[in-house]
């Protein structure tokens, strides 16, 4: 975990205006990392290579405005201002596609709050969202800034009946970490911090799968990092289990280790993972390695994997597989139908 704050953050672009077609809304959610945590709802227009919009804090609710614009390599600057349209803020970042990890768009880079302290890095990563009108999302936030404790969680609002068992079943483990986070905060000489944040993979009127990713300090050597997965079919009401998306429950697992060790290492020859151009000498995970899920989740175009790895190696825990990449042992006609045939 990158030291400091997590504010969780939902973006909206709407994508280039082109003659004769129509313009392409995208979601995002993810971080800013600092000090503190606070959530904020963004919605983000774009005409040709002008961006505009605005967003709020969950906690404060007055909207901030958004202006700025992106280049053909995907490079962009926003500024925010307040309501007397003084600039609060800057996201310079840039837009790329994550063919390997998340499966999806990605926002990568800046915020400076113009205040003289160092920038903070936010990373945000698309959503897939594709839910009735008459069903909506809140966030719900388990704060204290004197323990360092957020943990950021969504519930949903409307449709139908079965939506409040899993309703529950997320606010009931948020509420869990968040106890015994403070029993372990309530002896004064115990220093850390916890702070969780989410994101919505996929939802439509007949499944849902999001992503709750934790990062906590709590003495020791090294940050810890938790995932956990929601997914579930909402028509009969329960949660999805890895093995009901194979033909064969029992023997699926070494065909999905070996296509996720093939993913990371095609990543590896691409990616330098180092961040100080050193290379990726430190950086192969075998099939064997990768023996325990810890969260999963389904994308209208493939599977979305995290793995149980060593802090040294926390960075390729998550893997994007494409559903061609490991159609001969999905189940036909299984929970994967409920999500593919699904469009942006």
């Amino acid at each position: 975990m990158k030291s400091g704050i997590c504010f969780s953050v939902w973006i909206i672009l709407v994508f280039g205006v082109v003659p004769n077609a129509l313009a392409q809304t995208k979601t995002f959610h993810g971080s800013i990392m600092g000090e503190n945590t606070s959530t904020i709802e963004m919605q983000l227009t774009r005409n040709g290579n002008a961006l505009s919009g605005v967003y709020r804090y969950d906690t404060v609710g007055k909207p901030l405005s958004l202006k700025g614009n992106i280049d053909g390599a995907g490079k962009f600057k926003l500024e925010e201002s307040d309501s007397t349209v003084k600039v609060t803020g800057q996201f310079e970042g840039t837009y790329k596609t994550d063919q390997f990890s998340e499966g999806g768009d990605v926002l990568d880079g800046n915020w400076n709050a113009g205040t003289g302290k160092d920038p903070l890095d936010f990373y945000l990563v698309e959503e897939i969202i594709q839910i009735p009108k008459d069903w909506s999302i809140t966030t719900k936030v388990l704060s204290d800034k004197k323990i360092e404790l957020s943990i950021a969680y969504p519930q949903w609002v409307g449709g139908a009946a079965s939506l409040q068992k899993l309703n529950a079943r997320i606010a009931a483990l948020s509420n869990k970490m968040a106890k015994e986070y403070r029993s372990f905060k309530s002896s004064p000489e115990q220093s850390g911090q916890l702070g969780c944040n989410y994101r919505i993979v996929f939802a439509n009127e007949s499944f849902i799968s999001i992503f709750q990713d934790c990062d906590s300090f709590m003495g020791g050597a090294h940050p810890n990092v938790e995932h956990y997965s929601y997914n579930f079919d909402v028509r009969s009401g329960r949660e999805i289990k890895l093995s009901e998306l194979f033909s064969n429950p029992q023997s699926y697992r070494s065909a999905l280790s070996n296509s996720s060790a093939e993913q990371i290492a095609a990543r590896l020859k691409v990616e330098d993972l180092s961040g100080n151009g050193s290379g990726n000498e430190d950086y192969s995970v075998p099939a064997e390695q990768l023996n325990e899920v810890v969260a999963w989740g389904m994308t209208p175009k493939g599977l979305i994997i995290t793995y149980d790895l060593p802090h040294v190696i926390e960075a390729l825990a998550r893997v994007y597989l494409p559903y061609e990449k490991i159609s001969k042992i999905l189940k036909p006609n299984g929970p994967v139908s409920l999500v593919k045939s699904s469009t942006k």
